[in-house]
């Protein structure tokens, strides 16, 4: 009986979600639904399976309303088509953690190869990097330019701005570890990563 009651009230959301317009995927009870929107990324490959070299950040706007607005260029190798990725890194200055790698797609670019990005700030932000390919491992990332910030949790409740430090080596202590894919943009987020 049991069975026959969950398909259905099963059934029921269905069409109600039908005539809603919104989309529902059964689940048998106790069952866990599958993660499908982990992030993946298709890097760029250019002569010999390289990746792309050519980017930089070359504006950073003040931070607004929580947000840091970044601009720049990533020119691609050749061409790019559907799946062609870079990446945005965030680095928070806890080391204990991972970087936050955001694909961006060159078809998303503006002319010239132009970027145009904005990053939601959280406290402990300690760098942003522009990325054109992220393994998971620092060693074989390739990071083309990075920004330091400084927010601290004190200035986040004091309402201050973050301080942009400007550029920071490519190699600094702060960006020298791996990074995941992931659709938020704030390392410390437990949720992002699962």
């Amino acid at each position: 009986m049991r069975k026959r009651t969950a398909g259905v009230v099963a059934g029921l959301a269905a069409v109600l979600a039908a005539l809603s317009g919104l989309v529902v995927l059964p689940a048998l009870a106790g069952e866990q639904p599958a993660s499908t929107d982990r992030p993946t990324a298709h890097w760029m490959k250019c002569a010999g399976g390289k990746p792309v070299r050519s980017g930089r950040f070359d504006e950073v706007l003040p931070p607004q309303a929580g947000f840091l607005n970044l601009g720049g260029t990533v020119t691609p190798c050749h061409q790019p088509g559907n799946g062609d990725d870079y990446a945005i890194v965030t680095f928070a200055g806890d080391r204990g953690t991972r970087g936050a790698a955001v694909i961006r797609g060159y078809l998303s670019n503006h002319p010239g190869n132009r970027i145009h990005t904005s990053l939601q700030i959280f406290p402990g932000i300690a760098a942003v990097c522009l990325s054109t390919r992220e393994t998971g491992k620092y060693a074989s990332s390739v990071r083309l330019d990075c920004v330091g910030i400084r927010y601290t949790a004190a200035d986040d409740r004091a309402h201050r701005l973050p301080t942009v430090l400007g550029r920071i080596p490519v190699d600094a202590p702060v960006v020298r570890r791996g990074a995941d894919l992931t659709f938020e943009t704030i390392p410390t987020c437990p949720s992002c990563y699962q």
